[in-house]
């Protein structure tokens, strides 16, 4: 399947949701394996109605790690773009609840990655959304908290100042 590629997904995203511990756990590993390709592929798995699918697509998009960082970034990039394009939290894009569980599951990605650029995406994602949603917001800088003094440690100056001026924003709500 695997050799296949995208196209055993539907088959591999089945089996990941299997009664079978065995079979679910084979088939997480082959898209694991298929890596980043398979990572736009769980996009509409982790923001659909169905809950099991979304905790399932959750658990593979942490378990690709930092081979899909890259393409785990761009997707997270242009989910927020709506976020981002306005300052006025009532003109902010809506959010359906899925969409929340989704960019959560985004989070712990970022988080069990933990590098830099995880790091970077975590803190752009709050501030995307902190006017229209500050309890997502506050997942973000927590999960940045979480992840240890060492990760602030890692941004650049002029963004550990920008993530001080978030968490005071959230605090003051």
């Amino acid at each position: 399947l695997i050799a296949i590629g995208l196209p055993a997904y539907d088959a591999l995203f089945d089996a990941a949701l299997a009664e079978d511990k065995a079979t679910q756990d084979g088939a997480v590993v082959c898209l694991v394996r298929m890596s980043a390709p398979a990572i736009p592929v769980l996009m509409p798995e982790l923001l659909g109605d169905d809950v099991a699918a979304q905790d399932r697509a959750a658990r593979v998009l942490i378990r690709i790690g930092p081979p899909g960082s890259a393409t785990l970034r761009e997707t997270h990039r242009q989910i927020l773009e709506p976020f981002a394009a306005t300052s006025d939290p009532t003109e902010a894009a809506q959010l359906s609840t899925r969409g929340r569980t989704g960019l959560l599951a985004f989070i712990q990605a970022f988080s069990a990655i933990g590098d830099r650029t995880s790091v970077q995406s975590l803190l752009d994602g709050c501030e995307a959304v902190y006017r229209a949603y500050p309890q997502l917001g506050t997942a973000y800088l927590r999960a940045i908290q979480d992840m240890g003094p060492g990760a602030l440690d890692r941004l650049p100056a002029e963004q550990r100042l920008a993530y001080e001026r978030l968490r005071l924003l959230l605090d003051a709500r």
